[in-house]
């Protein structure tokens, strides 16, 4: 199976040079899955039967004007369940990625695996693709928890995984866990994470229990058949998270995540962080370039639908306003633990940050939620619970 490489030439239109951009990232969203999780809100559909036409007409998106994105030094395999797809068919993905658009020698190739869809041949030939980073959504080892949320795997089938993908020669491994399902406690989550160390997994990404309008998580909680957790105690759970993984070494860079090492972190979610064009492939996928972002419709079959007619699947786009961009600056840059650089905001913005900003910024920093330091501005681990609340009092001081 070959390798992916910097050989093919871009054949996107550009009227413009691209040196000195940033290399974008490339996003493929999947919407396949064995069965729906009950807490998940991304877009997927249970249904096996529709990986051919997705693929047909993933194939027929690539064959469309795309934009001007440069070259790409990320690729990303989400979804979804990509690791529901055999290998020659992601090998098919990647082939045809390469004809369409320049990837840089060197870059970060990562799929999404759901333990319970990998064996070790599997893994290896993904690896043999030049697939070089890994993600297994493992969320906890506990049976019962996995069963809650609807996962299609067992706890010993994700230490089985684990160890597979270090067998296969991945040296970027990825665990995802979920952390505030009822009945959890501070005990239950480090013997997961704990669990997880046993194969000194690169990056970990804890995420925070949701209840998305329409998912089956959503309903039960509004009809009390499922009560959640109080959010001091999803606060807590976090903090000793937090606390736990630092002491074993983890860098925590972002809200939910976690890397061995700052040469582990991801280099593709940095991007959506960093204000660096990317663009998604797929229905659901978002892309963003200059002030534009766009998304494909929320829906397969009219996805192949519009492909299969020779229409973009795009479902809308908007331009952004100098206000969507500030609040958006802002929102990104505190979600990241380095936080928000003031200096290039004020450059980028033409406006005076202390004096826009600086009375909330002096009650948040009494109340612990914030920290600023010469040229930085981050949250503490507390404001991180509170991200969107303190964006929104940052965004009530704007004219």
């Amino acid at each position: 199976m070959p390798t992916m490489s910097s050989t093919s030439s871009c054949s996107v239109s550009s009227e413009t040079p691209v040196c000195g951009r940033k290399p974008s990232g490339l996003y493929i969203h999947v919407p396949i899955c064995r069965s729906k999780c009950r807490y998940c809100g991304f877009y997927s559909v249970a249904d096996q039967g529709m990986k051919s036409p997705f693929v047909k007409a993933l194939f027929r998106e690539l064959d469309l004007p795309l934009g001007d994105f440069g070259s790409f030094d990320t690729v990303y395999i989400g979804g979804g369940t990509p690791s529901l797809f055999h290998p020659r068919e992601i090998e098919g993905m990647l082939q045809h990625l390469q004809k369409k658009f320049s990837i840089r020698t060197g870059s970060e190739i990562t799929i999404e695996a759901n333990p319970g869809t990998v064996s070790p041949q599997k893994l290896a030939a993904y690896k043999a693709l030049g697939i070089n980073r890994i993600n297994l959504g493992v969320q906890s080892f506990s049976d019962a928890f996995l069963g809650f949320l609807g996962r299609i795997h067992s706890g010993r089938q994700a230490a089985q995984a684990l160890a597979w993908a270090r067998r296969a020669g991945f040296q970027k491994l990825g665990c995802d866990f979920i952390i505030g399902i009822p009945g959890q406690t501070r005990q239950s989550v480090r013997q997961d994470l704990n669990r997880a160390l046993e194969f000194s997994p690169e990056h970990v990404s804890c995420y925070m229990l949701g209840f998305e309008k329409g998912t089956p998580l959503y309903r039960a909680r509004r009809e009390k058949r499922v009560i959640a957790m109080k959010d001091s105690e999803v606060a807590a759970l976090f903090l000793s998270t937090v606390e736990f993984l630092e002491e074993k070494g983890y860098i925590h860079y972002e809200v939910s995540n976690f890397a061995r090492g700052s040469e582990n972190l991801s280099r593709h979610n940095t991007k959506y962080w960093n204000d660096v064009s990317y663009l998604g492939l797929g229905p659901s996928a978002h892309s963003f370039l200059g002030k534009t972002r766009w998304w494909n419709v929320r829906s397969l079959s009219r996805y192949c639908e519009l492909l299969d007619s020779g229409r973009p699947p795009v479902g809308g786009h908007e331009v952004l306003s100098p206000g969507q961009e500030i609040l958006e600056a802002l929102y990104l840059g505190l979600r990241q633990a380095k936080g928000l650089r003031i200096r290039a905001f004020n450059e980028r913005f033409s406006m005076g940050f202390d004096e826009t900003f600086g009375k909330t910024i002096g009650l948040l920093e009494e109340r612990g939620m914030i920290r600023k330091k010469e040229d930085a501005l981050a949250l503490s681990l507390s404001g991180m619970l509170y991200l969107d609340s303190i964006v929104a009092c940052l965004a009530s001081c704007l004219p």
